[in-house]
């Protein structure tokens, strides 16, 4: 064994002449090693063999064989703390080798708590990262942000240059690979926020460091779900090999899956369902096949579907697939829920009573409202308040809609709770086309609503002349009494309404007239 003493002639270090015995060894990796097993600066580590001091770059081989070795230890220095740490922030190389080889201690910190080791990552510098961890600095030291020398140089964007080479380093240097910062974000979570070609290849260097891939930080988010909400395909694509938990929820209940569908990203999508990720995980307002819907991605929506997605799945307030679809009025959608492997049920209410066609109606958005009709949605059925289609087209005044229900059978004259029908919400609107079309569908206008009013009573009410007209012009009866014992003439004396009134007027003496002949 080769004994290493020091300057009193006490042993300090054994080791086996054969660890280092190769023609090609070292003085300085010998004194690397001395350094590890001394937990001292190797900087401050002399060698002096037969009264001589050795240079680092001395072969080992030309020693000779010795049996012991002098190993001097030095003081470390820090009354150039100042100037170290300027030239660490500066990248001057030959500055900071200088400073060290006093020694000088590389334990020091930045006013904000920065390490120096830290700095140096966060600038890429290569080679005084290497000069500090001879200086024996800390490798997983911490500034305020809890961050280390590695986490800073994995979040720095500018990979191409340098920092690849410290991160490289710093993992062969033992360094912790799942240290977390002040926000429980790993060296795994700054690599996917990043992007592009350098990430991925510092993703699977991690990896294949051993980093832990489902270590999730303060909000529960996992590196797999940051990469999927950043967008970034080939990071989830190394994380799914290394097979990453595609399941693992935030504390949001958010997924990858969510978060990739949220994003638009078909390829991501299909990545995260072929490795079996589940399609109807999700948060409580929101499953992935309804996020497709919602950023109207057919072809998502497809993928989520074909791996059996439950397109009948409600939202906590009751809302399916279709509904969203419907709501949206995107047809393309619309169509592939109801005719392709979805099958979704096209009369299924939401919480308020609400189908599709419903909804579609109330949002005007005709070219759905006519692909559920001729997919037989029922043109009769009912919300909570008994209101119809028919009384959400009228209350639009949506004549394209109106009519179409119309054609479908819809009844003109059902009430809703108030007992009113849609010839009453087309008169509340002031929607004239509406009225006319309905009138010649043969809708009842003599019918009186839950507070005892015809519809000529409110159009006489309300002022409205033309509405009054077109009542007219179907027979309307102006003098009926409502539940007050008040004609429509009355309404209109009552509100003032002169052009009612003339037009009333105008219609009796042309009737007494015409009686006369």
């Amino acid at each position: 064994m080769l004994k290493f003493i020091n300057m009193a002639g006490d042993v300090v270090v054994e080791l086996h002449p054969d660890t280092f015995s190769g023609s090609n060894s070292l003085v300085g990796e010998v004194t690397e090693r001395l350094s590890k097993i001394l937990n001292f600066s190797s900087f401050g580590i002399k060698l002096v063999s037969s009264g001589i001091v050795l240079a680092d770059q001395q072969s080992w081989h030309e020693l000779g064989k010795p049996q012991e070795i002098q190993l001097v230890t030095l003081p470390l220095v820090t009354h150039c703390e100042r100037d170290l740490l300027a030239a660490v922030r500066r990248e001057d190389v030959c500055k900071v080798e200088k400073i060290l080889q006093k020694p000088h201690d590389a334990a020091c910190t930045y006013p904000d708590g920065t390490p120096m080791l830290c700095e140096a990552s966060r600038k890429g510098n290569h080679e005084i990262v290497k000069l500090l961890h001879r200086a024996l600095a800390d490798i997983n030291s911490t500034g305020r942000n809890g961050r280390t020398a590695l986490y800073e140089a994995v979040a720095a964007y500018n990979l191409a240059h340098g920092h690849f080479e410290v991160v490289h380093f710093l993992l062969d240097a033992g360094a912790n690979t799942d240290q977390p910062d002040w926000l429980g974000n790993t060296p795994l979570h700054a690599a996917v926020s990043g992007g592009g070609r350098y990430s991925t290849e510092v993703v699977r260097l991690l990896l294949k460091a051993s980093a832990d891939m489902d270590q999730p930080n303060s909000q529960g988010v996992t590196p797999l779900r940051a990469a999927a909400r950043w967008g970034h395909v080939e990071d989830v694509s190394a994380l799914l090999d290394a097979h990453a938990d595609p399941n693992k929820a935030d504390a949001s209940q958010g997924t990858p899956l969510l978060a990739a569908v949220q994003r638009g990203n078909a390829r991501m999508v299909r990545l995260l369902v072929e490795k079996r990720a589940q399609v109807d995980q999700g948060q409580q307002h929101e499953a992935p096949l309804l996020a497709a819907i919602h950023s109207q991605h057919v072809d998502i929506a497809r993928c989520l579907a074909d791996a059996q997605a439950d397109v009948q799945r409600t939202s906590s307030d009751g809302m399916t697939p279709l509904h969203a679809a419907a709501a949206q009025g995107h047809l393309p959608m619309v169509e592939f829920l109801v005719k392709a492997k979805a099958s979704a049920d096209v009369n299924k209410a939401d919480a308020t009573g609400d189908t599709p066609l419903l909804s579609s109606i109330w949002l005007g958005f005709s070219e759905v409202v006519r692909f559920l009709i001729e997919c037989r949605a029922d043109a009769d059925v009912a919300d909570k308040s008994n209101n119809t289609p028919l009384h959400a087209a009228a209350t639009q005044g949506d004549v394209a809609i109106v009519g179409a229900l119309l054609q479908a059978r819809a009844d003109p004259d059902r009430c809703n709770d108030d007992g009113e029908t849609a010839l009453f919400t087309a008169v509340w609107s002031d929607h004239l086309e509406a009225v006319q079309q309905l009138l010649k569908a043969g809708a009842d206008m003599h019918v009186l609503d839950g507070r005892g009013s015809s519809v000529a009573h409110i159009a006489a009410r309300l002022g409205r002349a033309a509405l009054v007209n077109a009542l007219l012009e179907a027979g309307a009866d102006m003098q009926r009494l409502d539940s007050q014992g008040a004609t429509p003439v009355q309404e209109a004396e009552a509100g003032g309404h002169q052009e009612v009134l003339d037009l009333l007027s105008d219609r009796t003496d042309a009737r007494e007239a015409a009686s006369c002949l």
